[in-house]
C-alpha cells in the first residue's frame, strides 16, 4: 500500500478540536526523511484547524482544503508501508510533546497517486 500523509486524512470527533501540526514521518519507531519529506507542507503554521469563531483565513471540516490543510503543496516523495507497520508522526515546530494530549484518530485510504493527490477521493473511503 503507497501511504504518504499527503493522502492523509487527519481527523478528530466533532467535539474535539486539534491544533498541533506534524512535520515528519515515524515509521516503526523510527524517523523517516526530514520536516516535510513525506508530509505536506501547509500556510496554517502551529494552529492549523480552529472551528469556534474561526478567524478569517482559517479553514472547517467542510472547507475543501480541510484534508491536507490550507494552502497545501504536494509531500516532496512518497512513503510505502506494509501492512502491519506502526505509523506516527512527529510534531512540528520544534514540539516534544502535547500539552493535553487525548485520543486522536488518523483515517489512511489508498489513493491512485499519492505524489498529485490533492483532494478526499481516490480508491477506499
Amino acid at each position: 500500500m503507497k501511504f504518504s500523509v499527503l493522502s492523509t486524512v487527519l481527523a478528530s470527533a466533532t467535539s474535539v478540536y486539534g491544533h498541533y501540526t506534524f512535520d515528519q514521518l515515524v515509521v516503526n519507531d523510527a524517523l523517516e526523511g526530514t520536516a516535510n519529506t513525506y508530509i505536506r507542507k501547509h500556510q496554517n503554521s502551529y494552529m492549523p484547524t480552529k472551528f469556534k469563531n474561526p478567524p478569517s483565513g482559517s479553514i472547517t471540516p467542510l472547507d475543501a482544503d480541510f484534508s491536507c490543510n490550507k494552502g497545501a503543496v504536494p509531500a516532496a516523495q512518497v512513503f510505502k508501508v506494509k501492512a502491519g507497520d506502526k505509523v506516527g508522526l512527529k510534531m512540528a515546530y520544534g514540539g516534544t510533546g502535547m500539552e493535553h494530549p487525548g485520543p486522536s484518530q488518523v483515517y489512511v485510504s489508498p489513493v491512485d497517486n499519492a505524489a498529485v493527490m490533492t483532494k478526499r477521493g481516490g480508491k477506499g473511503p
